[in-house]
């Protein structure tokens, strides 16, 4: 099933003849941690890269909460969750 488009508000062409379009979805889902929003980073110093951090707010609730529980698994915890924002 694809994942449904959101509006879009504006469109431009950018010179390597790709479009740049400003989307604007009826809402959004961050990821939470005992109801605080939160963030996630990976430590990838060993590597000499930094810090990456990974993707943590959704336009898809699905996805959302796919990604949740991925995390409460990974972590053995269910602290993880999202808030609705729009």
């Amino acid at each position: 099933m694809p994942k449904p488009t959101q509006p879009i508000a504006d469109k431009i062409t950018l010179p390597t003849g790709f479009d740049l379009e400003i989307q604007t979805p009826c809402a959004m889902y961050v990821l939470t941690y005992q109801n605080k929003i939160c963030q996630l980073r990976r430590d990838k110093t060993i590597l000499n890269v930094g810090y990456k951090y990974q993707r943590n707010i959704w336009t898809d609730k699905g996805t959302a909460l796919s990604q949740v529980k991925k995390l409460n698994k990974m972590f053995k915890t269910t602290l993880f969750g999202y808030k609705k924002i729009v």
